[in-house]
C-alpha cells in the first residue's frame, strides 16, 4: 500500500503566493508582493451629502463618465473610491489607517485564499 500526497501546484507555491502574484497590486510602501488588499467604498448618498462633490469629477474620469455602484452590506449602492495593498510588514499600518478613516467609509479587506490542505489518497 502506497500513500500519495497531492499538494497544490506540486508544492512549488501556496495558493496565497499565487494570489499575491496575480492580484495586480504591490505594497504601497516598499513595493513587495501584497499580503492584503483593501478597497474603500462610500455610499452613493453620502458622496453627495458629506460635501464630496469636489471628488466627483475625478471619479467620473476614472470610470469614463459613469459612476458604477456595488451593493454591499445593507443593500445600499456604494462607489469604489480607492484601493490599497500592503505586504506582511506594512499590513498593520494599513489597518490602522483604515481605522482612522471617517465612519462613512467602508473598507473591505481581501486577504486572499486560505491555505489548501494536501489531498491524501491511499492506493
Amino acid at each position: 500500500m502506497a500513500l500519495h500526497v497531492k499538494k497544490f501546484m506540486d508544492g512549488r507555491k501556496t495558493p496565497r503566493e499565487v494570489w499575491s502574484e496575480n492580484i495586480g497590486f504591490r505594497c504601497l510602501r516598499c513595493g513587495r508582493l501584497p499580503n492584503v488588499v483593501v478597497r474603500s467604498y462610500i455610499a452613493r448618498d453620502d458622496l453627495f451629502r458629506r460635501g464630496m462633490p469636489a471628488a466627483l469629477p475625478a471619479l467620473m474620469r476614472r470610470y469614463d463618465g459613469n459612476l458604477p455602484t456595488v451593493p454591499l452590506i445593507d443593500g445600499k449602492a456604494y462607489v469604489l473610491i480607492g484601493e490599497a495593498a500592503a505586504c506582511h510588514d506594512h499590513q498593520r499600518d494599513l489597518e490602522v489607517d483604515c481605522a482612522r478613516a471617517p465612519s462613512y467609509y467602508v473598507a473591505v479587506f481581501d486577504r486572499g485564499p486560505d491555505d489548501i490542505k494536501p489531498m491524501v489518497s491511499v492506493a
